[in-house]
């Protein structure tokens, strides 16, 4: 009786042994599988925050580079007017002679 006892105490403590680790052994997973998300979510996260940066970026050269070219659209339209100008008096003198 006394090693039927044993038995069946070393089979609940096996049992329960087993059970412990079955459990331990699925959380392990589950944070593996979490920190697998979070260092994508980590990753992504800084890719966008890169990407915004660049737009950022590419944006401020644009404005620039738009406002280069109305600045330049400006003293070309005032230089056409006066060129103009000049040659409608220029024409105007031939046209006495």
């Amino acid at each position: 009786m006394y090693a039927q006892n044993l038995s069946g105490g070393m089979s609940s403590s096996v049992s329960a042994d087993t059970e412990k680790t079955r459990r331990k052994n699925a959380i392990q997973r589950e944070i593996i599988m979490k920190d697998s998300d979070y260092r994508r979510s980590i990753s992504e996260k800084i890719q966008i925050e890169s990407e915004l940066k660049r737009l950022r970026n590419d944006e401020a050269r644009v404005r620039m580079s738009l406002q280069e070219r109305q600045t330049r659209l400006t003293k070309l339209e005032q230089d056409i007017a006066h060129s103009d100008e000049d040659l409608r008096e220029l024409r105007k003198k031939l046209n006495l002679l």
